[in-house]
């Protein structure tokens, strides 16, 4: 049986990311997230995800970091980016 590739959908943060993550560990249940890479043989995370609907992380060079590691089991799939272009729309945070 084919798995079906998780890359370009669409999804959302269940729980909190462990404690010990710094920036990620702040991220609020509910963070929506592009999937942007699958890993299959890392023992504690599952995707690389580009958020959405957060800040992103300031790096310590003065730049941004959009994206992340996500912990197995912490995130459930929403669907596709364009099946769900409206909650896109209505995450983004323009002020």
């Amino acid at each position: 049986m084919r798995r079906k590739n998780k890359i370009g959908l669409l999804a959302k943060l269940t729980k909190k990311q462990s404690p010990n993550r710094n920036y990620f560990s702040e991220l609020p249940i509910g963070t929506v997230f592009i999937i942007i890479e699958e890993h299959l043989n890392m023992p504690a995370y599952d995707l690389t995800g580009y958020f959405i609907n957060t800040r992103p992380q300031l790096l310590k060079n003065g730049s941004y970091y959009y994206t992340g590691y996500i912990e197995k089991g912490t995130y459930e799939i929403i669907g596709t980016v364009k099946d769900n272009v409206h909650l896109l729309i209505n995450s983004l945070n323009f002020s």
